[in-house]
């Protein structure tokens, strides 16, 4: 009896694992279709661990197979302990029956499709140690998983939570680690949660929507090796009393926005690994024992307040650092010699401070450096021992990827030892470092280049045509030098650049056609402001994937093909001797921002396909040969903020509406015969909607003829009633001695107003009808 009810377990199991085999619809490394088979053994099957007694599945771990399908609800393996689904496919979502299996103590369901919220079954497993679901869509957490007594692990990871915390959580009072990173969860966290939570030792909060303070009990955690709080809108001080967690080994709070000071006990933490502040308000002092903290391996302070100096023995007190970054502060003084005894660090980030003096050669000495930034600082370079010089030694660095000292009064020629850095080097700049001299050759060996900026310096001579061998380089930038020469051809074998930026020098002759051969990857092609003559290659106007497109102020001749630059938004190419019309196709560039086109001979008239680019900001025209209207599709460009039409040949009413409304005059100056709103200056428009177009210009004289003669017949008929005054005047004079005072004044008024009246009239019905006849003549003949 017992061995039947023993195998009718095991075809229990059996029949299960087989429901999860038929709801599985891809099995890319054939882990389970060519495994779990029928007339074999299940303990045997892929992923499958049973117990000695009973005989049933135990452990299903099936992670990493890459399996993709859904959970089947019918998964009755009654003494499973351990499920393992983690890393698949597996989509929709979880059954209720899942958190049926009673004997069930780990739940690991991360980096799946699974979404839905988590069914309130999951309050059933009592012996549920450990829960993991990150990495999946997850909306909810029931309630009912705060009476799970024994859980020790929550982790959800990355999912779509939102809304507040469920109260229930921090009622799990065996809990030792609660990961709720990276959902868009709101409200605050509690001031008892270290009462409610008396085991805990880490806490994952960030990348969510948490406000307000700091607990103010934080310090009662006392277990708590782990605080990561980044990215959410917390405020407030850090208390002092966070120093008393001795446990410490992480504190992330970046990117919030704490306020006041560093505590300085912080400092003082034994055991602190991590300590990331930045990103928040923070100012005042560094304090000095953060400077002494021993097991310390990542500083992060950067984007705060924070001034001061670094300490002359900043690199003794930190043996284990491997990071320091400490960029947009107010930080000070020079960069210490005793840096070079950090010798396992691996980064250093002192960016955009005002810290000065030469930079240090010791700096060569730290053998696993791969990242060092000094941007935007007051450094130089020490020119009277050439043996030391910083850029020599810098070849000394193997491990060096990225070195970034842009911005810097560096007054140092480029040395020809620059192709003798590291193989490993990927991004180099240097821009704006009064740096002179000329682009070394050697500069071929930096095999793994894929930035390079030597813009905004004096560099003269040619570019040297072994760049072209830098296979891996992506953006080129030696913009505003003194450069001559041509753009060698070897550039064209850059088959990965997507920047070529080379304006504000003096380079000469032709582009290259066969820049139309880096189609794939250019996306920013900037020559302008050089000294380039002869037609426009028809090869660039293919790159169907460029973004920025500047050719302004060179000499450059031929017409304009837009059209196919299909996703590009930015175009310059004012100050040429380009010609022709405007094309049409200028409507296909819907992503199109800023458009410039003045100072050259094109004409024809202005398209009206203008108005499809509904992204355009920026629109200038101006000093070219357009004629015809303005169209009105311009109007209707929602995002218009600058046009400038002037010094063409245009005609017409300027529209209404739109970016017009607040244009100035400027925008119209010196055009043909332009008439609209009076704030534009120019000339009102006639209101004759049916007038055809060929009579527009005799209207647009008329409005200067009419005024003229309207004045020539208000003087006539006051000159005319002058005259009849006068001779009126003698006779009421005679009347006025024999009549009474009241009797007088009756009889002149009716009969002086009679007169005056028929004498007002009679020669403005004759003026008004020599106008009439003028103005039919007018339209008749024109003018």
């Amino acid at each position: 009896m017992a061995i039947a009810e023993q195998t009718s377990n095991i075809f229990t199991d059996q029949s299960a694992l087989l429901s999860l085999k038929a709801s599985i619809t891809s099995d890319p490394q054939n882990m389970i279709f060519s495994n779990w088979f029928i007339n074999t053994s299940i303990c045997n099957w892929t992923g499958v661990t049973c117990g000695a007694s009973p005989r049933r599945v135990k452990v299903l771990d099936l992670a990493y197979f890459g399996l993709a399908g859904t959970i089947p609800a019918s998964g009755s393996l009654l003494n499973l302990q351990t499920l393992d689904l983690h890393s698949n496919q597996f989509s929709g979502s979880v059954p209720a029956t899942i958190f049926s299996l009673s004997a069930l103590q780990v739940i690991n369901l991360r980096n799946n499709h699974l979404s839905g919220s988590i069914p309130a079954e999951i309050g059933n497993l009592k012996l549920l140690k450990a829960i993991y679901i990150d990495d999946n869509e997850f909306d909810e957490i029931p309630n009912e998983i705060g009476s799970l007594d024994q859980v020790e692990k929550l982790s959800v990871q990355s999912n779509a939570l939102k809304g507040h915390v469920p109260v229930a959580i921090f009622n799990m009072s065996s809990l030792i680690i609660l990961n709720l990173h990276g959902n868009n969860l709101t409200g605050s966290i509690p001031d008892n949660i270290c009462q409610k939570l008396p085991k805990i030792q880490e806490l994952y909060f960030g990348h969510n929507k948490f406000d307000g303070p700091l607990p103010s009990t934080l310090w009662q955690c006392k277990q708590l090796l782990v605080l990561s709080l980044e990215a959410n809108n917390f405020s407030g001080t850090i208390y002092k009393s966070i120093a008393n967690l001795t446990r410490l080994k992480e504190i992330s709070l970046g990117y919030n926005n704490f306020t006041g000071t560093i505590p300085h006990g912080i400092g003082d933490l034994p055991n602190l690994e991590i300590l990331s502040l930045m990103v928040n308000n923070l100012d005042g002092l560094i304090p000095s024992t953060v400077y002494n903290m021993s097991s310390v391996r990542l500083i992060s302070i950067s984007s705060n307040y924070l001034s001061g100096r670094l300490p002359a023995n900043v690199g003794l007190g930190f043996p284990k650092i491997q990071r320091f970054y400490a960029s947009d502060n107010k930080l000070s003084g020079v960069i210490p010699k005793s840096i070079s005894n950090a010798s396992k660090l691996t980064g250093l980030d002192l960016r955009s401070n005002s810290i000065y003096g030469s930079i240090p050669s010791s700096l060569c000495a730290l053998p696993f450096l791969e990242r060092l930034f000094l941007e935007s600082n007051n450094l130089k370079i020490d020119t009277f021992t050439p043996e030391v010089n910083m850029l020599s030694c810098l070849a000394s660095l193997t491990k060096l990827r990225k070195f970034w000292v842009s911005h810097n009064p560096l007054y140092a020629m480029l040395p020809v030892s620059l192709g003798n850095l590291s193989t490993s080097l990927e991004d180099l700049r240097l821009r704006n470092c009064n740096m002179s001299g000329k682009i070394p050759n050697p500069i071929e060996n930096l095999s793994s280049l894929t930035f390079l900026d030597l813009g905004s310096n004096q560099l003269s001579g040619s570019i040297p045509t072994t760049i072209g061998r830098l296979q891996n380089l992506q953006v080129l930038n030696l913009s505003n030098n003194i450069l001559r020469g041509s753009i060698p051809d070897e550039h064209c074998q850059l088959k990965n650049l997507g920047d070529l930026l080379l304006q504000g020098n003096q380079l000469s002759g032709s582009i290259p056609s066969c820049l139309g051969d880096l189609n794939a990857a250019l996306r920013s092609l900037s020559l302008g402001s050089n000294l380039f003559t002869s037609t426009m290659p028809s090869t660039l106007w293919k790159l169907t994937y460029l973004l920025h497109l500047d050719l302004s102020s060179n000499s450059l001749t031929g017409p304009l093909e837009l059209g196919h630059l299909k996703v590009v938004t930015e175009v310059y190419l004012s100050n040429n001797h380009l010609s022709g019309p405007i094309p049409t196709g200028i409507g296909n560039l819907l992503d199109l921002v800023i458009l410039k086109l003045a100072n050259n001979s094109l004409e024809g008239a202005i398209p009206s396909s203008f108005g499809y680019p509904l992204s355009l900001e920026i629109l200038d025209l101006s000093k070219n040969n357009l004629s015809g209207e303005i169209p009105k599709s311009l109007a209707t460009l929602p995002q218009l903020i600058y046009l400038n039409l002037s010094f063409n040949k245009l005609q017409g009413e300027i529209p209404n509406g739109g970016a017009f409304g607040n244009l100035s005059h400027e925008s119209f100056l010196s055009n043909g015969e332009l008439c609209g709103s009076p704030h534009l200056q120019v000339p009102l428009c006639p209101n004759l909607k049916s007038t055809p177009l060929s009579q527009t210009r005799h209207i647009c004289n008329l409005k200067y003829i009419i005024p003229g003669i309207t004045l020539v017949i208000f003087a006539v008929v006051f000159i005319w009633r002058l005259i009849l005054h006068r001779k009126r005047k003698a006779k009421a004079a005679l009347v006025t001695t024999l009549l009474p005072p009241q009797t007088l004044w009756r009889r002149v008024s009716y009969q002086e107003l009679r007169r005056a009246t028929m004498d007002l009239l009679i020669p403005t019905y004759l003026a008004l009808g020599v106008l009439a006849q003028f103005i039919k003549g007018h339209y008749q003949t024109g003018f």
